[in-house]
Formats: structure tokens, C-alpha cells, sequence
């Protein structure tokens, strides 16, 4: 299902799209549900990693379990190297 709706947009970037449909062989409309559909996923994925940084900040906060920075910087300048390190383990 789909429901119309309208969208006041500067002439600069109208331009710009019909352009780039032009170039790109879609239509302006194809062009903006993408740009949508892209818009929206990263901002979902952007909100979801700030819900799990609160919420690992409070299972900090009740356990005092943790690795420190240089701990993670350690391992992970390990990685793909012929000594790559196992995970560090949490502590307190």
C-alpha cells in the first residue's frame, strides 16, 4: 500500500535529482524512496547503537565490569596479524 503525500523542495536540489535521474536512468521518485529508505536504516541503526551504549553504561554501572582501552587497542591491533590475540576478558 502507498499513500501519496507532497514534499516542498529547494529548486537547487530538484535539479539536482532530475539530473542525476536523468544520468542514472531512474525517475526522481525511485530516487527519493531511496534516498529515504537509506536515510531511515541508518538512522535506525544509529538509534539502536545509542540504545545498546545505554544500556551497556548501566550493566557497567550495576557490575563494574569492564576492559579498559588500552586493553581493546591491544587486541585489536592484533587483529590479522601472525600473534592475534584472544578477546580480553572483562574485569573489575
Amino acid at each position: 500500500m502507498t499513500t501519496p503525500t507532497s514534499l516542498r523542495i529547494p529548486d537547487e536540489l530538484k535539479n539536482r535529482y532530475a539530473e542525476l535521474a536523468s544520468s542514472t536512468q531512474r525517475t526522481p521518485h525511485w530516487l527519493m524512496l531511496k534516498a529515504l529508505n537509506e536515510f531511515i536504516d541508518r538512522q535506525e541503526k544509529r538509534m539502536a547503537f545509542i540504545r545498546e551504549g545505554i544500556e551497556s553504561e548501566k550493566e557497567y554501572r550495576r557490575t563494574g565490569m569492564h576492559i579498559t582501552l588500552d586493553e581493546c587497542i591491544d587486541w585489536l591491533d592484533s587483529w590479522g596479524t601472525d600473534h592475534e590475540k584472544a578477546t580480553p576478558a572483562c574485569h573489575k
